[in-house]
């Protein structure tokens, strides 16, 4: 899935209970990240049901754990785990058991897991590929660069030429 695609579920609020954010374009994967969150509508209970944590600090055990609590006057919780690239190197334990859940979320949590790179042979990453929860944030070319700044201008209302996105990029 594109980023631009995770962007579109989370404006029509069409969450999945899983996403993979995966690759070096950290603002493309900052704002797909941020949007998915807005969209989970935590409102005044964020504070009880947004859990954000560092790979280092946590491992996959305990994210899911996070996972199946229930909310606390919301519809869904919150959890997002940023530097999973760090479990990769580490061993399978924490991305097995985010597979594990991946296989069977529940429908009152929304599970998001940020990384720069996951072997692609880790159950996760293979799940997240047939499954559709896999969102590649990589950096855009210089050829696809002009096309972004115009669409992002534009949803900003403040549309611009063609001409000047190009000169922009």
């Amino acid at each position: 899935m594109t980023p631009e695609q995770a962007l579109t579920e989370a404006r029509n609020r069409k969450l999945r209970p899983v996403y993979v954010v995966v690759g070096d374009e950290t603002f493309l994967a900052s704002r797909v990240v941020e949007a998915l969150i807005e969209a989970a509508e935590t409102g005044i209970t964020a504070g009880f049901n947004i859990d954000k944590w560092q790979a280092t600090d946590i491992d996959g055990g305990r994210a899911v754990a996070a996972a199946l609590t229930v909310p606390m006057m919301a519809r869904l919780r919150v959890v997002v785990i940023d530097g999973a690239e760090k479990w990769d190197r580490k061993g399978e334990e924490s991305l097995d058991a985010i597979a594990a859940y991946a296989a069977k979320p529940v429908d009152t949590a929304l599970m998001i897991v940020r990384a720069t790179k996951i072997n692609a042979s880790r159950k996760l990453m293979r799940r997240a590929k047939k499954d559709n929860f896999l969102v590649k944030c990589e950096p855009l070319s210089r050829h696809e660069l002009p096309g972004w700044i115009v669409r992002s201008a534009k949803a900003r209302n403040n549309p611009i030429a063609r001409h000047v996105a190009e000169t922009l990029a």
